[in-house]
């Protein structure tokens, strides 16, 4: 299975953001003011040749988004709230979901911005884990609601293990700040020893080049934080979360593209499933611990 070029997944999903807050791109509205007159590159409808390229490509874009982001919501039980316009050329919300409209907008317009979003699309992306696979979990990563880096965050994190799932080891070398290499941690079976999620977000769109390289250093990162190798005693199953719309039959091809240990995935999709009251997937918050 070979792995999903998802361009243009992330030039269509500006357009969810444009819908919602009612207003059309830039290039639609004004005229360019560097466009050539006559000749070749004259200006078409008060557009530059350039501008008509993108137009074309956006276009393009939209028509391809609008029926796979159909199929990625059908397979989590919600309806995508979005619709194409009478042009083609653009997406405009659909008739009663302006609820959900405004909640896919809101990841769609987080998408690479960094500091406090970022945080809140890491918190929120792992809060939809815990609530679609259950578990006991603690959400790691960098910054924090307590300060004090790692070298606070590890001791507290071990703090809230049973003695049996705690070594002896410490880290080689604290960091002042940072996660250590892990946003979160997600035990399954906890009394029966069951699998570990190894939890990462990045709050970009999906890019099978763009796999994190903590995936690769697993080993040494669960023996900064757990103190012992815990991946020589338990199945570790690495979940990334990435802000971008994927099917279920991409996370297939994406998982086979992941490496010797694949890779799973959670999505902007999954984090809506998780928030909407239709699905009831309730988070276990007594189970969900941010540091």
């Amino acid at each position: 299975m070979n792995s999903p070029d998802l361009n243009f997944v992330s030039i269509a999903r500006e357009l969810e953001v444009e819908a919602v807050d009612g207003g059309r791109a830039l290039s639609e509205l004004t005229l360019d003011p560097g466009i050539d007159e006559e000749g070749e590159n004259a200006a078409v409808l008060g557009l530059s040749v350039d501008c008509v390229g993108k137009t074309e490509e956006r276009t393009k874009a939209v028509r391809q988004y609008e029926n796979y982001a159909r199929r990625a919501f059908e397979q989590r039980g919600l309806t995508y709230p979005f619709q194409l316009s009478a042009a083609g050329d653009s997406l405009e919300v659909l008739p009663g979901a302006m609820t959900l409209a405004k909640r896919t907008a809101e990841l769609s317009g987080m998408v690479r911005q960094g500091d406090k979003i970022a945080q809140l699309f890491e918190k929120t992306a792992f809060r939809a884990l815990h609530a679609l696979a259950g578990g006991w979990g603690v959400c790691t990563g960098h910054p924090r609601v307590r300060p004090g880096g790692p070298r606070k965050a590890i001791p507290q994190f071990r703090s809230l293990l049973q003695d049996w799932e705690i070594g002896k080891d410490l880290p080689d070398m604290v960091a002042k700040s940072g996660d250590h290499g892990a946003d979160g941690f997600l035990l399954m079976g906890r009394s029966w020893g069951g699998p570990l999620f190894f939890f990462q977000a990045k709050n970009v769109n999906f890019s099978v080049r763009e796999f994190p390289s903590e995936f690769l250093r697993m080993s040494d990162i669960l023996n900064d934080w757990f103190g012992q190798r815990v991946d020589r005693y338990r199945r570790i199953v690495p979940v990334l979360a990435v802000n971008t719309v994927l099917t279920i039959e991409n996370k297939g091809a994406a998982y086979e593209a992941g490496g010797p240990h694949g890779l799973h995935f959670i999505d902007a999709v999954d984090i809506l499933c998780f928030q909407s009251p239709a699905t009831n997937h309730a988070c276990r918050s007594v189970d969900c611990i941010i540091l």
